[in-house]
């Protein structure tokens, strides 16, 4: 699925701000000018195009202020791989749309100081991958078994400072290679398959052999320090005015500055005051400033909608999914970028993982605890090189509580397949099938009241049915009420 879908919602957004923006032009000064009127929508579309742009790079900024334990109150733990030992539980609101597949290996870099050494484990059998980010959410790297990278080794990661990245940096430390960050802000968002306790332990081990260190001597990195609170990190710039939001983007985009190919939004934005090291203020626009700070809580409620109607693959088909190319390197398509920033923070390339999501059974009913569902692949498992796994969430985007924690199927334990073909079906529902024999093909959904929830299917490195969409999952048939 191309972005067409995207284009159309913000087209449609816009117009919906050019209204207000008429609106109140016409009900505050009906003798203004054409020029001045035209003036005050520039600002706005200027504005809008703006909080686009940097949504991703804020939203980054706000998960690492959240996920990172301070070792002191002036300076976090950067630079240093932080384990999870374990999956995340229905409680866990930090990150959207967790996994319950992997063990994270999470780092998040600071590169102002220097080049770092990353030495990654030998890995023999077991998948993994590193996928490294840029500020703004790009996939510049993404060793691991999908990229045959699996004999470990030591890898040299620069950022912005090309006078202390020689393009033979790597070669002088005997490195596996040399890895080039657009900006000084990066998060490394490792994953380890883990299948069943025995995997653990393996997986344990593989953790603790990752590394980070600075190349020579160690370079005081600046790190301030910005406390944007405990709440979601979506919830945090829904919260957030205009001015709060732009001079922090301002901040960041210092040490995380634009590309060339965002030349033309980045002359846009100097206009308003947003760009490196300006000083946004609303009040500087005192005929649009009402509506500037209606754009982060307008934006993100917006974005939210766009999640939950997204575009199904077909008539007949209620999943949706986004194969785009651009996914994870997403070069100036902003929406895109956005719009999966809100939605899935630190999403995959499409070659290392698809994601496939649904909110409605077949009768284009919100799926719903009241009910059972059944999925059934009768033309075998989804195709994929590594794994796949089918996974619950709550309307926000997180594990929905239930009576096992239980919180996917897929890679762990054994299914039970009916007949010669081998048929697999999957039960989505509150209570346990009554045939003990499909234990654990079962998803329990959340038990008491009627509770909305959706599902996801991840297919971890996906065959070229996936890629080419020549395969879809089956659809969810309602079966009884419970």
């Amino acid at each position: 699925m191309k972005n067409q879908f995207f284009q159309l919602s913000t087209f449609l957004l816009l117009l919906a701000i050019g209204v207000v923006s008429c609106g109140d032009a016409n009900s505050s000064n009906k003798n203004e000018t054409l020029n001045s009127m035209q003036q005050k929508d520039a600002v706005v579309n200027i504005a809008n195009a703006a909080f686009t742009y940097g949504l991703p790079l804020v939203l980054l900024d706000i998960t690492q202020s959240q996920l990172v334990p301070f070792s002191d109150t002036k300076r976090p733990l950067l630079n240093t791989f932080l384990n999870k030992h374990q999956f995340p539980s229905s409680s866990d609101t930090s990150v959207v749309r967790p996994n319950a597949d992997t063990y994270y290996s999470i780092a998040w870099l600071n590169l102002t100081g220097g080049p770092l050494l990353m030495t990654l484990p030998e890995t023999d059998s077991n998948y993994f991958q590193m996928p490294m980010l840029d500020g703004f959410t790009n996939v510049f790297q993404s060793p691991g078994t999908r990229t045959y990278q699996t004999q470990g080794g030591t890898y040299v990661i620069t950022g912005t400072n090309e006078s202390i990245a020689p393009q033979n940096v790597a070669d002088t430390i005997n490195a596996v290679a040399h890895y080039k960050c657009n900006t000084d802000m990066s998060w490394v968002l490792g994953r380890f398959e883990v299948d069943n306790s025995e995997d653990s332990i393996t997986v344990r081990k593989l953790q603790r052999q990752l590394r980070l260190k600075p190349l020579g001597k160690r370079i005081d990195y600046q790190n301030p320090v910005y406390d944007y609170g405990s709440s979601k990190p979506n919830d945090v710039v829904k919260g957030m005015d205009i001015n709060t939001f732009f001079n922090r983007m301002n901040a960041l985009l210092i040490n995380n500055p634009p590309t060339e190919a965002d030349s033309t939004i980045v002359a846009s934005m100097k206009k308003i005051g947003v760009g490196a090291g300006l000083t946004f203020n609303s009040a500087n626009f005192p005929k649009v400033e009402n509506i500037l700070n209606k754009i982060p809580s307008m934006k993100m409620s917006f974005y939210q909608k766009i999640t939950a109607s997204s575009t199904p693959i077909s008539d007949t088909c209620n999943w949706t999914v986004n194969l785009d190319t651009l996914m994870g390197n997403y070069g100036t398509n902003y929406d895109l970028r956005a719009v999966i920033a809100y939605a899935g923070l630190g999403a995959n390339t499409v070659e290392d993982a698809v994601y496939y999501s649904n909110y409605k059974d077949t009768n284009n009913d919100q799926l719903n605890s009241n009910y059972n569902y059944k999925l059934t692949f009768d033309g075998g498992s989804p195709p994929v090189d590594a794994f796949w796994s089918l996974t619950m969430y709550n309307e926000d985007g997180y594990f929905v509580e239930n009576s096992i924690d239980r919180y996917a199927v897929g890679h762990g334990a054994p299914f039970h397949y009916d007949g010669p073909d081998s048929i697999l079906t999957i039960y989505v529902q509150s209570e346990p099938p009554t045939d003990q024999t499909y234990y654990n093909n079962w998803l329990p959904s959340p038990a008491g009241s009627k509770t909305d929830f959706n599902v996801m299917l991840r297919a971890y490195w996906p065959e070229d049915a996936i890629l080419d969409a020549h395969w879809t999952p089956p659809n969810i048939v309602r079966t009884d009420a419970n």
